[in-house]
């Protein structure tokens, strides 16, 4: 992988959104990863700070008790817990339908779909919404079928600003472009995203894979980090906007390692900094900056086991563990403003588990079966 910085100038790619992708004819975009691991049991965590533990049950119903080590079990209602943020955006069931294709707002106490965003899209749709700290608008990722996508900016209400954020960079007829995985900075003038191109009709596959950095304002390429292999995934933007956490696959299930790149005001790359594991355990994607704190929230599996754990920036250091499951895949979703409330996923029967965690407790967080991934909170 090699860092280049200034204005992007070449034709970018990358290689899959997800563990397995790859560019191919029919190949349409989701609005989140999938999951095909049997429903997980339940396994002690080994962590000294208070950890929220799943009993079987949960994975499989929809209900759960999250309770914390040498305390009675506390039990949280679907209702909702004392200040979480009342609604939630999720991708729709495939197939587009109003008002539950495309991108959707959801009620976190009820689960009932309030609002159609974006509507669904045949042969693609929508996903990775994401959004600035003034939740002034929202970019979201919009499928185009076979190896496309763009990155859409879109208001609150719904309406289109910009129906392709970023300029295309095709080097011939016969490729195609895909932009995605979204992530924009608190403050609004970043957007961090993936970029890939597919040689479909030479020689079809991928030819190179980007990071970008994009000025909101101008869209302009600001910074990039190349590379042939799978791409360093944007995750999440510190509170001061000053650092990227990115993700690079490297194993199995998804594992690999999570880097911090360093980020001038300017919107260019001028680091790039690993953050390793203990030994015996990989990172998963789906890591997050905590806003309140800074710190980072992040899936941890080693062996059989994963966890939420709580990553210091400064020092790359594990200090905490926040919920364990005997899985090798917790998707690790959203985090509110005040830090307080995570929405993760665990594999069920049939698909996802979605819950909120919040203080040691947890909760299925509601949604319609037609919802299919919650991907960032709203209200």
């Amino acid at each position: 992988m090699r860092l280049r910085m200034g204005l992007a100038a070449s034709a970018v790619a990358l290689l899959a959104f997800l563990v397995g992708g790859g560019c191919a004819r029919g190949t349409s975009v989701s609005g989140g990863p999938s999951a095909d691991e049997s429903a997980p049991a339940v396994s002690e965590s080994a962590s000294v700070t208070p950890t929220a533990t799943l009993p079987p049950s949960a994975l499989a119903a929809p209900t759960v008790s999250a309770t914390v080590p040498a305390s009675p079990p506390s039990v949280e209602p679907s209702s909702g817990m004392p200040g979480e943020p009342s609604t939630y955006l999720a991708t729709g069931s495939a197939g587009g339908s109003a008002p539950f294709g495309g991108l959707v707002e959801v009620s976190s106490t009820t689960g009932q779909v309030l609002r159609q965003l974006v509507p669904g899209a045949p042969g693609g749709g929508s996903g990775w919404p994401t959004l600035p700290a003034d939740h002034s608008v929202i970019y979201v990722q919009e499928g185009a079928g076979t190896c496309g996508a763009v990155i859409q900016e879109i208001s609150p209400t719904g309406s289109v600003i910009r129906s392709e954020v970023g300029a295309a960079v095709l080097p011939n007829p016969n490729d195609e472009q895909v932009d995605g995985l979204p992530t924009v900075s608190r403050d609004g003038r970043f957007l961090a995203f993936h970029r890939r191109i597919c040689d479909i009709g030479g020689s079809p596959g991928l030819i190179v894979n980007e990071l970008v950095i994009l000025s909101t304002a101008t869209g302009r390429d600001l910074g990039t980090l190349s590379g042939q292999n799978e791409p360093a995934s944007p995750q999440a933007w510190s509170p001061d906007g000053r650092s990227l956490l990115t993700y690079d696959y490297e194993g199995p299930q998804g594992t690999g390692k999570l880097h911090i790149l360093a980020v001038d005001t300017d919107g260019r790359i001028t680091g790039d900094r690993a953050l390793s594991p203990p030994g015996g355990c990989a990172f998963q994607r789906g890591a997050l900056f905590d806003p309140a704190t800074s710190r980072i929230d992040a899936v941890q599996t080693c062996g059989a086991t994963s966890s939420i754990v709580v990553v210091d920036p400064a020092t790359g250091a594990t200090t905490g563990t926040t919920l364990t499951v005997a899985a090798q895949v917790i998707q690790l979703q959203a985090i509110d403003a005040s830090g307080r409330y995570l929405i993760y996923g665990v594999p069920a029967s049939g698909g996802m588990a979605w819950f909120v965690l919040s203080g040691g407790r947890s909760k299925p967080l509601p949604a319609d079966p037609l919802v299919e991934t919650p991907s960032a909170w709203l209200g």
